[in-house]
This record gives structure tokens, C-alpha cells and sequence, in this order.
């Protein structure tokens, strides 16, 4: 078998009368304004199922994204992150490897196809990561479809992919290296503040929910520095079977917790005084003009 549902907004599923009862009673508390989701399980869910490949089980995984985002949606959250595929993940059988590269490109051509759904939507779609270790054709899309939706702000939906969080930090000194060599930052400018803005997660606020699925207890170099002071919430099920029920029961725990992360996150924020601020904003301005230099170069490579 292969992915079911034919694009990303295709897949809604209806709503039934205990899921607008539990929708309310949620919304009736504080909500998550951004989860992050370590989707976990995909190929033992291939397996289990006695899929003819792993590759059947990644398709399967994908369909039940489209369901979460949309159910996230309707629950009024913001902004979703999605840990697509690790660095690390190149390491796998080449025949895995190759084949979810073309499921990316083949799910990237069908949401670009779908972009007047994301204008109407005014859904910005982002891509977390180093992006040199993608094929060409996928780094076109990702390109194309972030700066076509660079603007919007109604929802978000941040893709991670060939991404580990110590490969985001190590980008972003790399930027700080270079600003400080151009005379624009000096080294006493190195801070939390600094560092948070040059991650690919700088226009982000930080996740207030992380869910992993499949039943580890790791976080897998994922979001490392932008959730430690999140609600992490670990589910036994595995990925393609993560439905609007454990959705729920995740954001029921975080609503149980909120008190105590409200006080954790109010002890570690940080203030920049003016002087370094404007300093440290003009080093950012052009950090955001190479960022979108480089993905104009990647939308307008030829294939």
C-alpha cells in the first residue's frame, strides 16, 4: 500500500459529538499555543502491519499528519513543529533513504500544488535544518514553498528535516563567527538572546507541549535548547495510530502542569539592554538577508 489520502488537505476527518464536547472542555483551560511532535513508529507500524516496506509505513505516518495538523487547527493551536527526518536518518539502507527523499519531493510537489489552499488558509510553512543535504529538487520545494508563505501568520507548521539540534547550534555560531569577523557583533554580545535568534527557530515562540509517540523516552537531538522549559508528554502508541484521543490526553497533562511551567518559564527570561539590542538587531537583519538569499538561490536552481 501507499499513502491513502491524496495531499495535505484532503484527510479531514469528521467530527463526532464527543470530540466537539472534548473541544470545548479543553478550550475551557489554558492551550498549548505550539507543539512540537517527535513522530515515532512509523517503521514498526510497516512492520507490525506486515507491510510489503518500510516506506508503506512512512506513507501511513504521513497521512496521520495531515489528520493532527487539522485537528490542531481546530483546537486553536497555532503553530505545529514535526521532527520529519534526522540527520542522523541518512545513515539508514540507502533503499530507505532514497525512498523517502522521493516521498518528501512527491508530498512537497502536492502542497505546493495545493498553494491556493495555503493563501486561503494563510498557513506559513517553514523548514528546520541543513538544507545542503537534501537533493536538489526537494531543496527547490522547501524554497519555493517557504518564501511563497514566508508572511502568513494565521498558522504555522515547522518542518524539521535533515535536522539535529547540535547542527542548528552549530550553524547559528557560525553566523554569530561570521558577524563578529564583519565587525557587526563583538564576542561580550554573545548571549541567550543572540543564540535564540539565530536558530532556524527564530521567528518561533519555544514549543509549550512536546509528544514523542512509539513509547521511547528520548528526545532524539530535537528542539533541544527550544524545549527545556516545555511539557513533555511521551505516549506508548506509535505514529500512525496517534489520534484526536491521545491529542487530547497529551494537552489534558500539559493543562495539569501548566502552573509550574508558567513559573519556570517567567525565572528564565532574559533582558538585552538598548544600546547592545540595536547592535545585535542589525546583526540580525542581515542574518535574515543571507537566510533568504539562500532560498531564493535554491528556488531558482534549475532541476
Amino acid at each position: 500500500m501507499r499513502s491513502e489520502g491524496n495531499g495535505w488537505f484532503d484527510r479531514v476527518p469528521e467530527r463526532v459529538w464527543w470530540q466537539t464536547l472534548l473541544i470545548k472542555l479543553m478550550k475551557a483551560g489554558p492551550m498549548p499555543k505550539h507543539i512540537a511532535f517527535i513522530m515515532d513508529g512509523n517503521r514498526r507500524y510497516a512492520r507490525s502491519h506486515c507491510y510489503s516496506s518500510i516506506l508503506d509505513g512512512h506513507a501511513k505516518g504521513f497521512d496521520q499528519l495531515t489528520k493532527i495538523l487539522e485537528w490542531c487547527r481546530e483546537l486553536c493551536i497555532k503553530e505545529v513543529t514535526v521532527y520529519a527526518f534526522s540527520i542522523e536518518n541518512f545513515n539508514r539502507a540507502e533503499e530507505e533513504v532514497g525512498g523517502l527523499m522521493t516521498l518528501f519531493e512527491n508530498k512537497l510537489q502536492r502542497l505546493f500544488g495545493e498553494k491556493d489552499k495555503l493563501i486561503e488558509k494563510e498557513i506559513s510553512v517553514r523548514f528546520f535544518g541543513d538544507l545542503s543535504y537534501l537533493p536538489t529538487k526537494v531543496q527547490k520545494l522547501v524554497a519555493q514553498i517557504e518564501l511563497l508563505t514566508k508572511d502568513y501568520k494565521k498558522s504555522v507548521v515547522n518542518v524539521c528535516i535533515a535536522y539535529t539540534a547540535q547542527d542548528e547550534m552549530k550553524r547559528a555560531f557560525t553566523y554569530i563567527s561570521r558577524g563578529i569577523q564583519k565587525g557587526i557583533l563583538e564576542e561580550s554580545d554573545i548571549n541567550e538572546y543572540l543564540i535564540s535568534h539565530c536558530l532556524d527557530s527564530r521567528k518561533s515562540a519555544n514549543p509549550d507541549l512536546l509528544i514523542r509517540t512509539s513509547g521511547e523516552k528520548r528526545l532524539s537531538d530535537f528542539l533541544l535548547w527550544q524545549c527545556a522549559n516545555c511539557y513533555i508528554h511521551f505516549d506508548d502508541v506509535l505514529w500512525p495510530d496517534f489520534d484526536f484521543w491521545h491529542l487530547c490526553k497529551a494537552v489534558f497533562g500539559y493543562q495539569s502542569n501548566y502552573s509550574l511551567i508558567q513559573k519556570i518559564d517567567q525565572e528564565s527570561t532574559e533582558y538585552l539592554d538598548e544600546e547592545r539590542k540595536t547592535k545585535v538587531n542589525e546583526f540580525l537583519e542581515w542574518f535574515e538577508e543571507e537566510r533568504l538569499a539562500s532560498l531564493q538561490r535554491m528556488a531558482n536552481a534549475k532541476d
